[in-house]
């Protein structure tokens, strides 16, 4: 359904590298920290991600201490205890076991299979998660028909000059933390389309998941257990 809605190849370069022409201070405090979002999730080539036992390597992101499992952890350099700017996690849908470096090699292909979820637990650089944002930001470039979405989801395209050409904007209508996520198409119509979600993690962090399109029809259950999943490496 989403690759037939023309998606270009150039969305995802605009909505995370392209100048905000908006002149609202909340616009522009809402989305700073996101324009550099393909460099923070997509990073780097993934290391080899077998061999990692399931140890928790003990860290500290922007203060906050941490204990993370390094079979999850997608890059050799984070599997080691101290601060870090970040770390970054994949993992397999539903079983959420560790990632194989045959299967991350797969991601490039374009079948929406294997089913690799992205994470990335970093600084928050700004008071607004993805569905803070969809009434305060993403709301006011909706243009055009809702479209249907799967399991009570509804789409939106956005704005010519918003920031957001081309791509849509998932959301639950009608609830007070409503689920929101970004979808765009990652090189060229023809392959799966990829999906961003921000959710607030503790007092001073983020985490930042990434997900094929087809499994959008397990938001319900993929953001639960991701934030259960980010909110249970906090150390207390």
């Amino acid at each position: 359904m989403v690759n037939a809605m023309g998606f270009s190849a150039s969305a995802f370069r605009r909505a995370v590298s392209g100048s905000v022409t908006v002149s609202a201070a909340l616009l522009l405090a809402a989305l700073a920290g996101v324009w550099s979002v393909r460099d923070r999730v997509f990073g780097p080539r993934d290391g080899a991600l077998e061999g990692a036992g399931p140890q928790a390597v003990g860290m500290t992101i922007a203060g906050q201490k941490l204990a993370v499992p390094s079979h999850l952890i997608r890059f050799e350099d984070q599997r080691s205890a101290g601060t870090h700017g970040r770390v970054d996690l994949a993992f397999t849908w539903p079983d959420l076991a560790a990632v194989q470096a045959r299967s991350v090699r797969n991601l490039d292909d374009a079948t929406p299979d294997p089913a690799v979820v992205f994470v990335s637990i970093e600084p928050r650089q700004s008071p607004l998660d993805t569905s803070a944002r969809l009434t305060a930001v993403y709301a006011r470039f909706f243009v055009g028909a809702p479209i249907e979405g799967p399991n009570g989801l509804v789409g939106q395209r956005m704005a010519s000059g918003s920031g957001y050409e081309d791509e849509l904007i998932f959301y639950e209508p009608g609830g007070v933390r409503p689920f929101a996520a970004r979808c765009f198409a990652t090189d060229g119509d023809n392959l799966a389309t990829t999906c961003l979600r921000e959710i607030a993690v503790g007092p001073s962090l983020v985490a930042l998941y990434r997900f094929r399109y087809a499994l959008m029809p397990d938001w319900r259950s993929l953001d639960e257990r991701v934030r259960t999943l980010a909110e249970g490496l906090l150390s207390r």
